[in-house]
């Protein structure tokens, strides 16, 4: 009998493009459908594009002045207009790009030939329609702030919303997509209660930017976030979550009276215990930021707290120390790499980040062989584990867990689940996993396999539409089973049932939480603030009003979700004939 191979596959979503490796999970008959290929091909030609032109254009600067300034050709700049356009046209989903897009491609170029002002026009209206559709949508406003969101099943009433697409007005007045005449359009328009508060907020923090006149706004009350509807109790996770952000907000008020010290000059002198290093780590960043030579006084004392041992999270707090004055160009790559500080590539692909996990692919993959050994484990689940969350994202902490989902054979009755809970936990047994392991429970049908989706799910059961956990994970296990799973399993996603899920299709639901687990949860609440400074323009006077605060509003990370949507907030489908 041949020797089974044991592998780490990339996530699904992202193996679907690459021809070398990825594409060999799935089956060949998949790639021999022109429809479906060419659904695969526009987005990978699309991304290329993205990272071709940010890879050229600084940060802050538009479309129109690195055309204007020879960074970026003629050529470049259609290319990319045209196909933002073709993707903000196509469908519902796409059309939530418009979101995230940076501010600084929606800059209307009227000089150079008339194909590329012709591009640039049609970016703008496929845009304005795409950006028209979300006034529509009604957002939880914590998605976009601290994603404070709770359990549905603990809600009592409704998260606090907004028209988020609304709060992008000031940012789009200031790149000249929209004019004044404009805004007081949308304003005059508006009926429905949300969309008009939140353009008429919107409306104050443009006003804070000269971008409208102030008198008409001076007497528009504000609407500050006030947190998360009530509920009906706490779970362990969420008590958990609660401590550490009044942990770090103690942590941040202390910083900030250290920091005004160490601008006037003051010296963080000597070593200090985990707690006084947290807090003078981030007093440092903050006062270098601010003044570089805070940071020059302090390289002696930084070298010695590297060398010294200290606890996780204090090398948590250097890395991102140092990481943000990377950004800020104050060290360069040989600084980082003396200190053996490494800066992920937060837009992917995730496949990369699997040399850095822990526990390592070679002990996940040793796990998933004493499943395929054990005489009562290997006849109740596939040989493979899916391995999801931060650490897969690449921001995850030096402490944080690693998520992991198994799935069980059809026809494993569902009395087993007690064992299985149990015995998997002794098999996949590492101090990274958090006790508990997500199970997806299949079935066969007569389109293949499915998910179960059990009426009063529990704890540990998956569901049929993580598309975040099923196309977003690293999957390691045995090699040809993994191929079974992408055949039986995956590919009948490519067919999306014609079924409607709280007032949407299915299809556009299991996007949305692709879209939420990528580009928010938590890459917008904690991940990017790892390894950038947040840098938001609407982080004014009246900024409240919009969340102005927020990383959502930061070019770097709107550069970092444009990417991660194109590569990952999307599905290929077999039912669709492609558009373009």
């Amino acid at each position: 009998m041949a020797r089974k191979n044991y592998v780490c596959a990339p996530p699904p979503i992202e193996s679907l493009s690459e021809k070398r490796i990825g594409q060999s999970f799935w089956p060949k008959k998949l790639f021999s459908q022109p429809d479906f290929k060419q659904h695969i091909e526009v987005q990978r030609v699309l991304l290329q594009q993205i990272r071709r032109v940010f890879g050229a254009l600084p940060v802050q600067q538009t479309l129109a002045e690195g055309l204007a300034n020879g960074l970026i050709t003629e050529q470049e700049v259609e290319s990319l207009c045209i196909l933002l356009a073709q993707q903000l046209e196509s469908n519902a989903v796409q059309k939530r790009l418009a979101l995230y897009l940076p501010f600084e491609l929606l800059c209307p170029i009227t000089f150079g030939s008339a194909s590329v002002q012709h591009a640039s026009a049609r970016l703008h209206q496929a845009y304005r329609l795409a950006w028209e559709s979300q006034l529509r949508e009604h957002e939880v406003r914590a998605n976009y702030v601290d994603g404070d969101v709770l359990e549905p099943a603990l809600l009592v009433g409704d998260h606090p919303r907004v028209v988020k697409a609304a709060h992008l007005i000031p940012g789009l007045l200031k790149v000249g997509h929209m004019t004044v005449a404009d805004v007081d359009t949308y304003l005059q328009s508006a009926t429905e209660p949300l969309l008009l508060r939140s353009i008429r907020d919107a409306c104050v923090v443009a006003a804070d930017l000269g971008l409208l006149k102030p008198d008409a706004w001076t007497s528009v009350q504000c609407s500050p976030l006030g947190g998360p509807a009530p509920s009906t109790g706490m779970t362990k996770s969420r008590a958990r979550w609660l401590a550490s952000v009044a942990h770090m907000r103690t942590l941040r008020e202390r910083a900030a009276t250290i920091a005004a010290a160490l601008e006037r000059g003051a010296h963080v002198t000597e070593l200090c215990s985990d707690q006084e290093s947290l807090v003078a780590l981030e007093a440092l960043r903050v006062a270098a930021l601010q003044n570089a030579t805070v940071f020059r006084r302090h390289r002696a004392w930084l070298k010695t707290l590297m060398s010294t041992d200290h606890g996780p999270e204090v090398r948590d707090s250097l890395n991102k120390l140092y990481a943000h004055i990377y950004a800020h160009g104050l060290v360069g790559d040989a600084d980082l790499k003396e200190q053996d500080i490494y800066i992920p590539c937060l837009s992917g692909p995730f496949y990369e980040n699997r040399h850095r996990l822990e526990p390592s692919p070679a002990d996940i993959v040793t796990m998933c062989t004493h499943v395929a050994a054990h005489p009562r484990l290997s006849q109740l689940v596939y040989p493979v584990a899916l391995i999801f969350g931060s650490r897969v994202k690449g921001y995850g902490l030096a402490e944080a867990d690693c998520d992991i989902a198994i799935f069980v054979r059809p026809g494993v009755n569902r009395s087993e689940r007690e064992y299985l809970e149990q015995a998997l936990l002794q098999v996949y047994n590492h101090k990274r996993f958090d006790g508990t392991i997500k199970l997806f429970w299949l079935t066969e049908t007569s389109k293949g396999l499915a998910v179960i989706d059990w009426p009063g799910h529990i704890s540990s059961d998956a569901r049929p539409g993580w598309m975040y956990v099923l196309f977003g994970a690293l999957w390691f296990g045995e090699q040809e089973t993994i191929r079974l799973l992408h055949e039986q399993l995956l590919s009948t996603y490519f067919t999306p049932p014609q079924t409607m899920k709280d007032d949407k299709p299915t299809y556009e639901r299991w996007l949305e939480e692709m879209e939420r687990d990528s580009l928010q949860y938590r890459l917008l609440h904690k991940g990017f603030e790892r390894f950038y400074p947040i840098q938001s323009p609407m982080h004014t006077r009246n900024g409240v009003a919009i969340d102005g605060q927020s990383a959502f509003y930061d070019t770097r990370y709107r550069r970092i979700a444009t990417e991660l949507f194109v590569r990952r907030v999307f599905l290929p489908r077999l039912d669709v004939p492609t558009q373009y």
